[in-house]
């Protein structure tokens, strides 16, 4: 995807995106949600055998780790 697809895709969840605003007093209120379903999607694909990091096991992500450390820094 390009960078205009992915606003496109964004919009339609969080509307009243535009680049360069302020969007974490809008999401931090979601933040421990996304990060437990980021973990549980972790574990499927790791009790499945599928290696994070590789396209086996899409879909994943390991940003809610980078989350945590810098809301552990906070």
């Amino acid at each position: 995807m390009d960078s205009e697809e992915v606003i496109k895709r964004l919009k339609e969840y969080y509307p009243k995106y535009e680049k360069n605003i302020n969007i974490y007093p809008d999401i931090i209120k979601e933040i421990d949600l996304a990060i437990d379903r980021a973990k549980k999607i972790e574990k499927y694909q790791i009790d499945n055998n599928r290696r994070i990091g590789t396209v086996e096991a899409n879909p994943n992500t390991e940003v809610y780790k980078i989350v945590e450390y810098l809301m552990k820094k906070g």
